[in-house]
């Protein structure tokens, strides 16, 4: 894992914008770098900047103003995006499994389990991926 990681935050809510990087700068320790845009295309712009520096994650709200569900994840594959946790208030039978077979690394649930984001990043990074679906276990159940 990078020594201060690079997450880019796709999140339209700026409240939640806000809190998310509190959340991450307190789970970083203060050793971390948030770009945060709110909107797809303003995501999918940035991963083509060949001047930007590359994110080694991606956050990403599953309800953007022009993307939506797992659309938001198929497009970020398609344009070669790193590694992309979902922080969304969606959850349901099968959505994690949806979200999974289109790549997504991690589902985190918006407003109830900020705790384990900065583990779920974390372990993004290095290649892993959650045991399972958002709320089964601590921060510790991300491998």
């Amino acid at each position: 894992m990078p020594d201060v990681p690079h997450i880019l935050l796709v999140e339209d809510n700026p409240a939640y914008a806000r809190l998310t990087e509190l959340t991450l700068d307190e789970g970083f320790a203060g050793a971390v770098r948030v770009t945060h845009v709110q909107t797809m295309g303003d995501a999918l712009r940035t991963l083509a900047d060949e001047d930007a520096a590359r994110p080694d994650v991606l956050v990403v709200d599953l309800g953007l103003p022009d993307a939506q569900g797992i659309q938001v994840i198929v497009q970020l594959h398609a344009a070669g995006a790193p590694p992309v946790v979902v922080l969304s208030g969606l959850e349901g039978d099968g959505l994690w499994a949806s979200l999974k077979d289109a790549g997504a690394a991690a589902h985190v649930l918006k407003g109830r389990e900020y705790e384990d984001l900065a583990a779920a990043i974390t372990s993004a990074i290095a290649g892993g991926e959650a045991d399972g679906r958002p709320g089964q276990g601590p921060a510790t159940s991300w491998r």
